[in-house]
């Protein structure tokens, strides 16, 4: 009876955490409002993205509520079912974690006449689509299931993923979401190219920054030229969409 009660609290949790924020829809990304905008979000899922996301009391209270549930799970269950549990819960307090709970959100909460895609960095630089999609709900479902499913691993291709997403003419807006430096190219290269490929596009990006490895007044700069906000992660707390 214990055990089955242990193991209760465990799955309850994992959908009071993870269920929430995968049905519920925002108008922002991290406080900023993306209505009315052809977005393109670049998600950073270098493997340092699997570390622990910590950076404000709601996350560390996350965080060991979670490990204690898969420890539970883990025991509890056993074999090999039960460490795909525990892995799971665990993987809820990654900062890969805290970045799906913020974009899973984001894009359900798109409505036509919006356009966006989605690109990835880490090992590679994926591209979701070749075009940006209307934010039609068959096309945000069929993406949200891709973005449960991204994983962490690899360097950071910053500028490659930047570049990816300027490539899309009739984006507005450009969300760059990273906890880490940039493994393909230099602050000042990066900066120099995105002036270059923006001078007459205007496109509006925002970063948000992850984590102590951050380049915080990198990330700052290439926002500020380019008409954007710089979130902070450590001190953005109130973005949480449960």
């Amino acid at each position: 009876m214990k055990h089955a009660f242990r193991v209760l609290i465990a799955a309850s949790i994992i959908v009071l955490l993870s269920g929430c924020y995968a049905v519920k829809s925002s108008n922002n990304y991290y406080g900023v409002k993306t209505a009315n905008q052809n977005v393109v979000f670049l998600l950073d899922r270098s493997g340092s993205m699997e570390g622990k996301d910590e950076g404000v009391v709601s996350n560390a209270v996350q965080t060991q509520v979670l490990n204690k549930s898969a420890n539970v799970a883990q025991s509890k269950i056993g074999g090999i079912v039960g460490n795909l549990v525990g892995n799971q819960i665990r993987s809820e307090g990654s900062k890969m974690g805290a970045a799906k709970r913020a974009l899973i959100p984001a894009v359900r909460g798109l409505e036509l006449p919006s356009r966006y895609s989605v690109v990835t960095f880490g090992g590679q630089v994926d591209t979701w689509h070749d075009q940006m999609v209307p934010a039609a709900p068959t096309q945000k479902n069929v993406d949200i299931v891709r973005i449960n499913q991204v994983s962490a691993a690899g360097g950071t291709p910053m500028l490659t993923a930047l570049e990816r997403g300027f490539q899309y003419p009739d984006a507005t807006a450009i969300f760059l979401l990273t906890d880490g430096q940039p493994t393909d190219s230099n602050n000042a290269s990066i900066l120099a190219r995105v002036a270059t490929l923006n001078a007459t596009r205007r496109v509006t990006i925002h970063t948000i920054g992850f984590g102590e490895d951050k380049d915080a007044a990198f990330l700052r700069q290439l926002a500020q030229e380019n008409g954007g906000e710089y979130i902070d992660q450590t001190n953005a707390g109130s973005w949480l969409p449960f």
